[in-house]
Parts: structure tokens; sequence; C-alpha cells
């Protein structure tokens, strides 16, 4: 019984440390014309799928990557290309004009993800991102 007992408490413990991290954050922000708004969000622990929920006082475009491939998007929007056709190939996802987005990627392992807003108008953005 004695056993069981501390089984258990080190299971509670290890569960209050956050053995299984989840990840969870509301971010508010605004972007500009000029001014694309940038998350960098903490990767989990494990592989999961997570949901980001994005919502604007006017329209957005929403990208989603890795961190690591965070300079592909620059590298493609620096360059003149047409930001619609020429993202690159690593993107976990992206979504054009529109106020309200409901989106789930697949984020590896310890990987950080990044979420870019951009807007051609100024406006105010609530980003939540939720393990599922």
């Amino acid at each position: 019984m004695r056993t069981l007992s501390r089984v258990l408490f080190l299971l509670v413990c290890l569960q209050l440390v956050g053995c299984g991290s989840k990840v969870h954050d509301d971010l508010n922000g605004e972007v500009s014309a000029l001014q694309d708004l940038v998350y960098h969000v903490d990767g989990p622990k494990k592989a999961q799928k997570i949901r980001i929920v994005v919502a604007a006082d006017e329209n957005v475009n929403v990208f989603v990557l890795l961190k690591k491939d965070f300079s592909d998007i620059i590298s493609a929007t620096l360059t003149g290309a047409n930001v619609k056709t020429k993202l690159p190939e690593t993107m976990l996802s992206k979504s054009f004009d529109a106020k309200t987005y409901d989106l789930q990627v697949d984020v590896p392992a310890k990987e950080e993800l990044t979420i870019v807003i951009a807007s051609k108008k100024p406006t105010k953005v609530n980003v939540k991102v939720d393990s599922q």
C-alpha cells in the first residue's frame, strides 16, 4: 500500500511540473500597414496538434510556421515575391483576407512556433493558441 501511495504521489508531482506540457497563449497586439505582428510561441515537449484562433477588426493574412523557417518567409516578402503564391514549402498554414481564423497545425516536439499576421490597414488582433 505504501508503494502505491508513493507512486501516485510521484505521478501527481510530475503532472504538476508539466511533464506533458500543453501550449496555451492569449496574445493581443496591433498591426499596421507597414508593421506585421510576429509572435513566437514556445514549442510543446512532445509533438502536438495546436489550435490557433485569430480575431481582428479588419481583414488580415495569417502565416504559421516553425521559428527555424522564419527567415524563409522574410526572404520571400523582401524579394518582392507574390506572397500568396511564393511562400516557402515549410509553411504549416496560411490564410488570407479574413477577420477571423480557426487553424490547426501539427507542431513537432520542442519546435518553437511562429505566427505572422499582416494587414493592409491598421487593426487590433487577438490570437489564442492552445494544445488540442
